[in-house]
């Protein structure tokens, strides 16, 4: 049986003490559902969605939300050329995507209605199965992303940071020893072209389900022993704040990372400073028994990485399930 694939996503604004999401109204099915439309011939998942929110609601003002996409899949009959009129298999990847604006404008011939709903609206509005699947994990998410923030917030506020993203799915942070981090830890606040690594899928490779690893105590920090390409192992210090793995520019050169290449980011380290990077995707990172392929990255200068020769960051451990025990110095992870 024939493909088609398309891309969307599950649209969300906040408001003070709520969640509202998007749903939008088929001129054409009859039906509310989320923004999605096909991929054009050399168009990235994450391209199409973008232009296809665009095309259908005006959205502009997109925020993706790392570490979501969720697939629906399923028969119909296709009513695109070269198919039309055949029965394919469908799928559908749907973000994570925060919006600001209420300027929805949708363009009447594909799209006539939209509303923003709460969580049991939304979930009543849209009719298959399979979406209402998609948007509850999209809230259990979102809401258990605003937990891990917490927990992050009231353990590195003793040491003065400001800036947390998370978006992993923590089990447990366990011991009484402080945890805090080396010089860098933040966020990439402004990337100044397509972000590295669209469209590159992230795979994760485990012997067995579980893996715990040993850290090492750096003052009151932890730190993994990292297998970088299997070219180098470095010391990486473990850091649930930071959106990225930070590597050095002497580290991406042993590698063999062509970060002149990257993306230009501005990326917030601990003290408030912005300071420039170039955002890469790293071939692979073990740490103990655990692979993750393509993992994105940024690259700093030497300087601002620290005492340290880098943070081993969310682009990582947001692949697992983890726990973090700080009496015991272990890392342990596990497939989602």
């Amino acid at each position: 049986m024939n493909k088609e694939f398309s891309a969307g996503a599950v649209v969300f604004r906040r408001n003070p003490g709520e969640i509202l999401f998007l749903v939008v109204y088929s001129a054409r099915n009859k039906i509310w559902g989320f923004p999605k439309g096909h991929l054009d011939p050399g168009e990235t998942e994450n391209e199409a969605a973008v232009r296809e929110i665009k095309e259908e609601t005006g959205l502009a003002n997109l925020r993706f939300i790392d570490g979501f996409a969720e697939k629906a899949a399923y028969e119909t009959i296709s009513k695109r050329p070269p198919f039309k009129g055949e029965r394919i298999e469908k799928y559908v990847t749907y973000f994570l995507c925060e919006t600001n604006d209420l300027n929805v404008v949708v363009d009447g011939r594909e799209i006539s209605d939209y509303r923003f709903l709460s969580l049991n609206k939304a979930e009543q509005a849209v009719k298959f199965r399979n979406l209402k699947i998609i948007l509850r994990k999209a809230y259990d998410f979102l809401s258990l992303k605003g937990k891990f923030c917490i927990i992050i917030f009231g353990l590195m506020s003793l040491v003065g940071c400001s800036v947390i993203k998370g978006t992993g799915t923590v089990i447990g942070v366990a011991g009484k020893t402080v945890y805090t981090t080396a010089k860098v830890t933040g966020k990439v606040i402004s990337v100044t072209a397509n972000a590295a690594g669209k469209g590159v899928r992230t795979t994760v490779n485990m012997a067995t389900g579980k893996h715990t690893v040993k850290l090492i105590k750096r003052g009151n920090s932890f730190a993994a022993n990292v297998s970088l390409n299997r070219k180098i192992n470095v010391e990486l210090i473990v850091d649930t704040g930071a959106t990225e793995t930070i590597i050095s520019s002497s580290i991406a050169k042993r590698i063999g990372v062509s970060f002149n290449k990257g993306q230009d980011v501005l990326y917030q380290v601990a003290d408030g400073r912005t300071v420039s990077g170039k955002q890469v995707n790293i071939r692979e990172v073990k740490v103990g028994g655990a692979k993750v392929y393509n993992v994105q990255a940024v690259v700093l200068d030497s300087g601002e990485t620290g005492a340290g020769q880098g943070l081993l960051g969310m682009s990582f451990l947001n692949n697992f399930i983890f726990k973090i025990d700080t009496e015991k110095g272990l890392l342990v992870l596990q497939k989602r």
